[in-house]
């Protein structure tokens, strides 16, 4: 399942959020399409895709991401400064959206 481009770029737009934004079905890896896209843009990046076909995980260790289980992505914060705890904040905000939507993580 593709997930919805129009509905995540709408939503992302309306906060002002993510000027560049690529959208896939099956990539092969996130982090490795937002390094090559990173010359040509400026400002913030985000890559979504529902599966991986190499998927890279901390240390560059493989990343089982398999079509339909989850959601991948990759954001490029062009001002954070390199200090800041982005995947510790990205996972803390993204399991209080999914609970306050009634869905439980773990």
């Amino acid at each position: 399942m593709t997930p919805d481009r129009v509905f995540i770029e709408k939503e992302l737009a309306e906060r002002g959020l993510y000027p560049y934004i690529s959208v896939y079905d099956t990539v092969d890896s996130t982090i490795t399409r937002a390094r090559s896209i990173i010359p040509e843009h400026d400002g913030d990046i985000l890559i979504v895709a529902s599966s991986q076909t190499q998927g890279k995980g901390s240390h560059g260790r493989r990343f089982y991401s398999p079509q339909d289980t989850g959601l991948y992505f990759t954001a490029v914060y062009r001002d954070v400064p390199s200090s800041f705890p982005v995947p510790f904040a990205a996972g803390t905000a993204s399991v209080r959206a999914l609970r306050f939507f009634g869905i439980e993580t773990s």
